[in-house]
């Protein structure tokens, strides 16, 4: 499995396997996550609870601990900010 050293870095590499033109990990689905703690409108709970701006802890530490697989990785030619 592929060791990041900047997090940053990461989810720049997980958003082109997720969302790029050839998906190739499962899409994170935060209103899933949200929906099984019981949060309907995630968009009202996000401003009710001033978040914003805030990343959720369920998020960073799912994206924290997903593992890329080297050959997936080698298939990442190009970044974008």
């Amino acid at each position: 499995m592929s060791q990041f050293r900047d997090f940053n870095l990461k989810l720049l590499v997980i958003e082109e396997l997720m969302y790029g033109p050839e998906p190739l990990l499962p899409v994170y689905d935060l209103p899933a996550r949200l929906a099984e703690r019981g949060i309907g409108d995630p968009a009202s709970y996000v401003l009710e609870n001033g978040l914003h701006a805030e990343v959720l802890p369920e998020s960073r530490s799912h994206f924290e601990d997903l593992e890329i697989p080297a050959e997936l990785l080698a298939r990442v030619e190009e970044l974008c900010f």
